[in-house]
């Protein structure tokens, strides 16, 4: 997310320029995410849990707006949703690189619409990967990537999908286009919404020479994010909700 430092890194695809695997974000895609206030998204884990990357060192006082207040257009510039009251959770950024923290809605509780996974990959064995092309298990993300905004709070979501591709002892890689500002953002399977990981690092920054004209198929360029059953092992937070 920051453009300071190569673990923020990511890489867009040829193929998302067909407007199918990448598009701004409908109404009800919008529902899945939060927007930080930097360069950043989070996601909700509970009505009162959010998850984002170490990364982006959120922190007591750090600001957001849910997608739901997005969808209705009820916010204003400086207008906020919610605020991180506590930080839970904190993984290195050289590591698992996620944070979970505790928050506060403003003007009384979460949006109606808001939406949260009822379910996170506990293991492997739950996901489907396939390094074969148009393989593996559906994955989308929705988040704020630096391509589609300049600065300013009020942001346009991206919503970009793929497939999950492989995994290490401690990472998902996946074929979604994600790029700077998408850090922290979920990935979940299309198919029941399940939450498989976060959106971490990839192979190219916003700007650099090629970073938004690799192949989806090519291993080499590769977006991942921390497993989220790695996570879920050492995760007290998460045991507790899931």
């Amino acid at each position: 997310c920051r453009n300071t430092s190569t673990s923020d890194t990511k890489n867009l695809f040829l193929e998302d320029r067909d407007g199918t695997r990448r598009h701004t974000a409908t109404k009800d895609e919008l529902l899945w995410t939060i927007q930080l206030d930097m360069d950043c998204t989070a996601h909700l884990l509970s009505p009162t849990h959010l998850m984002t990357a170490a990364h982006c060192q959120p922190r007591v006082g750090t600001r957001g707006v849910a997608g739901a207040d997005l969808v209705t257009q009820h916010i204003q510039p400086q207008y906020t949703s919610l605020q991180i009251t506590k930080i839970l959770e904190k993984s290195p950024e050289q590591q698992l690189d996620y944070v979970i923290a505790e928050i506060s809605w403003q003007g009384g509780g979460k949006p109606a619409d808001q939406r949260f996974p009822d379910l996170i990959a506990t293991s492997p064995s739950a996901v489907l990967m396939s390094r074969i092309a148009n393989q593996g298990d559906e994955v989308f993300t929705v988040g704020f990537p630096q391509d589609a905004n300049h600065g300013g709070f009020q942001k346009t979501a991206i919503y970009a999908s793929g497939r999950l591709k492989r995994a290490t002892a401690t990472h998902v890689y996946y074929n979604i286009g994600t790029i700077n500002g998408n850090s922290g953002g979920p990935v979940y399977r299309k198919s029941d919404n399940m939450l498989v990981s976060l959106t971490n690092n990839g192979t190219a920054q916003f700007g650099m020479p090629g970073w938004d004209s690799s192949q989806k198929d090519d291993p080499e360029n590769w977006n991942f994010g921390a497993a989220m059953w790695v996570i879920y092992q050492q995760s007290t937070v998460l045991k507790d909700l899931f």
